[in-house]
């Protein structure tokens, strides 16, 4: 959660009274600005060694019964471009010697990486924007792409006036694909704010062996997808059969 606007005694106390079963970690309001938290089910998931500041909490996290650990991280920048690069720069260290391989980062990065992200205003890259894609490339991050829509935030504003950016994102560490796992981001409906909630879903979480073949999307964003594909095909001994038969079952 991003802009709670409230210290942390009166969010857990409001979230105790609609989540038996919350836990939370939070950082004060500044004012009547900023505030961020994480909130979580502690049935369900573990999180220990949490460390948290005004920008960003992050924590290790397991989920209960699985075999599934990783960091996660909540982000909350700042509008200057010089506070985006060093939140940028301390978040990469912190996890430069993480633990744990797998990453879950998000959501509020208050930055766009391409230009297409943008509608309305100035449209052009800032130089925080070149930063953050190099962070995302130097880190092994995949960038999710959303499956109902681009744009997180919007200056409720209208016709020629209007600007829409995609502010919030998650991020998550390449080696999730070996997960085997759904995973999806969607934009929840507006409610109030200026920046759509975003919803990161993970699904059938457990391996089965008797589990179909998906194609998942964001497979496609890896940058190293083509050649793992070509360097599989091409080590795999065609079985006796149709030409679909010997397709089906390289899959």
């Amino acid at each position: 959660m991003q802009e709670t606007k409230c210290n942390s005694t009166l969010l857990n106390s409001t979230l105790s009274k609609a989540w038996n079963s919350c836990h939370t970690s939070a950082m004060d309001a500044i004012g009547a600005s900023s505030g961020i938290a994480i909130a979580w089910n502690a049935q369900a998931i573990e999180l220990t060694d949490i460390h948290a500041n005004h920008h960003f909490i992050q924590a290790k996290f397991h989920v209960i019964g699985t075999n599934v650990h990783g960091h996660l991280t909540n982000v909350y920048f700042l509008q200057t471009a010089d506070n985006k690069i060093a939140i940028l720069d301390t978040i990469a260290l912190l996890n430069a010697n993480k633990s744990l391989p797998l990453w879950i980062i998000g959501v509020d990065f208050n930055m766009i990486t391409e230009l297409e992200e943008k509608i309305g205003g100035r449209i052009r890259l800032e130089t925080e924007s070149e930063h953050f894609k190099k962070f995302i490339q130097s880190n092994w991050l995949i960038d999710f792409p959303r499956n109902n829509g681009i744009f997180t935030w919007n200056n409720k504003k209208s016709s020629t006036h209007q600007i829409a950016s995609r502010l919030d994102r998650f991020l998550i560490s390449d080696n999730a694909i070996h997960l085997g796992e759904d995973l999806t981001t969607s934009i929840l409906p507006y409610v109030g704010s200026d920046h759509w909630p975003i919803s990161f879903q993970w699904q059938r979480l457990g391996v089965s062996s008797k589990r179909p073949f998906h194609f998942e999307s964001f497979w496609l964003i890896h940058p190293q997808f083509k050649d793992l594909v070509q360097q599989t095909r091409k080590s795999l001994t065609p079985p006796a059969g149709s030409k679909m038969f010997q397709f089906q079952q390289k899959l």
